[in-house]
């Protein structure tokens, strides 16, 4: 008989503790979604170009003014590589190997540093720009 009411109790406890659970988690699952979309909210609304790119050098993200810079929609840059958008010809072989130079040592030469160098619109015209780029985890 206690045997049974240990594991009445214990069957209890867990379902009032998994109800608590699933009402962080939604709670939770709110204040991720609402982050999220304040994140969107600053990305879209920033004056600069905004450009995420993943540990293979793909574009991940494209902010409206990365849009308006550089002629390319977001849905298109989407998956495609940042060398192969943006990059002119003539700078991507060194672009490349800053980038595999900044995934072996996670240094770089612009890395927090803003440079001026020319970017690739997508009609094939270069124009100047203030680059800065930043390693976020």
């Amino acid at each position: 008989m206690v045997g049974i009411i240990i594991v009445t109790f214990m069957v209890l406890g867990l379902t009032a503790l998994t109800s608590q659970v699933d009402r962080r988690f939604s709670a939770q699952a709110l204040e991720l979604e609402s982050s999220e979309k304040r994140h969107r909210q600053i990305l879209e609304t920033a004056r600069d170009a905004l450009v995420g790119m993943d540990s293979k050098g793909i574009i991940a993200d494209w902010n409206a003014k990365a849009e308006a810079t550089s002629g390319w929609p977001r849905e298109q840059v989407l998956g495609r590589t940042l060398s192969k958008t943006i990059v002119p010809a003539q700078h991507r072989a060194a672009y490349e190997r800053g980038f595999r130079h900044f995934l072996k040592t996670g240094e770089g030469r612009v890395l927090n540093n803003r440079i001026e160098i020319t970017a690739l619109h997508r009609d094939g015209h270069e124009f100047p720009i203030d680059l800065t780029v930043s390693a976020i985890s």
